[in-house]
C-alpha cells in the first residue's frame, strides 16, 4: 500500500499468479542452499500480483507483472525474511474483483500464509540456472530431513 507505483495499481490492476511451489535459497555455512517451498497438501495456490501495461513513445506496449510480498512465517524465517503473498482460496474472487475496494479486507490478504500449510525442502544448487530445466529443480535432496 505505502510505495507510490502500487497505490493505483493495487485499486484497479491486481492478479494471482498460480503456482505449485517457489524458491527461495537459505545461507548457511556452506554457501546458499535453495529450497522450494510448498503446499503440505501439494495443490496449487496463488499468489497475490499487480501488472500494468507501460506505454513507449513509439506505441510499443509492455506488459509487466509483480508479486507481493509480506513479512516471513515461521517456516519462512530461517530461509528469508519475506515470503510471497499466498492468497486464501477463499481470498482469490475478491482480489480479483475490480469493485472491491475496501482497504482493511485487502490489506488482510497481504498477511503472512500459514507455516502450519507450507512445506519447504532442499532441491539442487543447479535450480539456480536459467538453462537447467529438469526434475531435478523440484525433487528434494536425498538427505532431506526437513518437515
Amino acid at each position: 500500500w505505502d510505495k507510490p507505483a502500487f497505490k493505483k495499481l493495487i485499486q484497479r490492476k491486481r492478479c494471482i499468479l498460480p503456482a505449485d511451489g517457489f524458491y527461495e535459497w537459505r545461507k548457511d555455512a556452506a554457501g546458499k542452499q535453495p529450497m522450494r517451498i510448498v503446499l503440505r497438501n501439494s495443490s496449487l495456490f496463488s499468489m497475490a500480483g499487480l501488472y500494468d501495461t507501460w506505454l513507449y513513445p513509439d506505441g510499443q506496449k509492455l506488459s509487466t507483472c509483480t508479486i507481493l510480498t509480506t513479512d516471513a512465517n515461521e517456516l519462512m524465517e530461517p530461509i528469508h525474511h519475506r515470503m510471497p503473498v499466498i492468497l486464501k482460496q477463499e481470498d482469490e474472487q475478491a482480489w480479483l474483483d475490480r469493485t472491491f475496494q475496501d482497504r482493511e479486507r485487502l490489506s488482510q490478504m497481504l498477511m503472512p500464509f500459514s507455516a502450519d500449510e507450507l512445506r519447504a525442502y532442499p532441491v539442487t544448487t543447479d535450480v539456480g540456472r536459467v538453462s537447467f530445466d529438469e526434475p531435478a529443480c523440484i525433487e528434494p535432496l536425498a538427505d532431506d530431513s526437513t518437515p
